[in-house]
């Protein structure tokens, strides 16, 4: 349920940074984005980056293409929500790698 809650709060912030974010005091959506990615991949760590670092390139990748800009009347507004979006997916990316090096760093060595 807590997981619900983040990803629900992350949307809504994704959504009124690509549709209202001029309105907003300049950097507090995108620290919040950015707060709520990180806590995001913490609670969804299973020690396998793979599958968020992918998720996370290729939304970059159409989010810096501008591809959705293409769409008549609500392209601009799609982009400016994918580009939120992708704050979020990066730097819970960025965590989950972190948290991956981390675990390898401190994993035990049982081995010997």
């Amino acid at each position: 349920m807590p997981n619900k809650i983040v990803l629900g709060l992350i949307v809504l912030a994704a959504l009124v940074q690509g549709l209202a974010g001029d309105q907003m005091p300049a950097g507090i959506l995108p620290l919040a984005l950015v707060v709520l990615g990180i806590v995001a991949a913490v609670m969804n760590d299973d020690g396998h980056p793979t599958a968020a670092l992918v998720a996370a390139v290729a939304a970059a990748m159409a989010g810096n293409g501008d591809v959705l800009d293409n769409v008549q009347y609500i392209g601009g507004y799609l982009d400016g929500i994918l580009d939120a979006l992708v704050i979020a997916l990066l730097s819970g990316a960025a965590a989950s790698v972190g948290m991956g090096i981390y675990n390898q760093l401190t994993a035990s060595d049982d081995s010997e």
